[in-house]
């Protein structure tokens, strides 16, 4: 026991000094600069170092989180589930071009708010798009239960939609608390959600009186051009291409 006592005796008394040290390098460093951080602790280079590699590291999570919404834009428009504006590619590069430019000017109007503020307008998209996969979900199980599914949960319509119910509660309370978190934060959040609506239902009552059109005509025996018609039904012209005999494109599982 005596030796183990002057053992941890002697380990306090060799911390005190490296405890210190970090209390000294501490002083003048404010949160989140690890530039400062690193140039007292080794120097000037370390702190041009940091710097550098923490521009470029953040550069690349920017670069690859915008190029893949923006090719999420570009799917949904040659699905037919969002305006063909956003389809275009660059001819050579094959990127799309218009939905990289619609969201650098969402993230440039975004970077001059407060960042509490862009936290809680994300959280808040971020939870209303979970709710509503979670309602179509139970849409879907309800209204199309023949459509084939890789994978089909062992409940019934109303025992999905109560198995669901805890996860689309914890969405709408989400959504409400960040809405809620300041005047601003309430402003984006309904007006951007109000935008949307007033943007999606008249193109999907006119994407859906195109495909209904190119139905009837194929049902008739009528020839059928497709030149600027939706995606979803230009689709099915497609061999091979598994698309509904309602227009639609396949199903998640649910």
């Amino acid at each position: 026991m005596g030796a183990e006592g002057g053992l941890l005796d002697r380990a306090r008394l060799e911390t005190v000094p490296a405890q210190r040290r970090l209390n000294h390098l501490s002083k003048g460093i404010v949160r989140g600069s690890l530039a400062a951080a690193a140039r007292r602790i080794g120097g000037e280079w370390l702190g041009i170092w940091v710097m550098v590699s923490s521009t470029l590291s953040n550069w690349g999570l920017f670069a690859s989180e915008l190029l893949e919404d923006s090719f999420q834009l570009l799917g949904m428009a040659e699905a037919g589930l969002a305006p063909r504006y956003f389809g275009q590619r660059h001819p050579r590069f094959g990127t799309p071009v218009r939905a990289i430019v619609v969201q650098v000017i969402v993230i440039g109007l975004l970077a001059g708010l407060d960042f509490d503020v862009i936290m809680c307008v994300d959280n808040f998209f971020s939870a209303a798009a979970a709710a509503l996969e979670f309602a179509a979900a139970v849409e879907l199980r309800a209204r199309r239960p023949e459509v084939d599914r890789p994978f089909k949960i062992g409940l019934g319509t109303t025992g999905l939609a109560l198995f669901l119910l805890l996860p689309f509660g914890i969405c709408i309370l989400v959504m409400f608390v960040t809405a809620s978190q300041s005047l601003v934060s309430f402003v984006l959040c309904t007006s951007a959600t109000l935008l949307g609506v007033l943007v999606y239902v008249p193109f999907n009552q006119t994407r859906r009186a195109t495909v209904s059109s190119a139905d009837h005509d194929r049902a008739s025996g009528t020839s059928v051009n497709l030149v600027g018609a939706s995606p979803t039904a230009s689709l099915r012209e497609r061999p091979g291409c598994d698309i509904a005999q309602n227009g639609h494109a396949p199903m998640p599982p649910t």
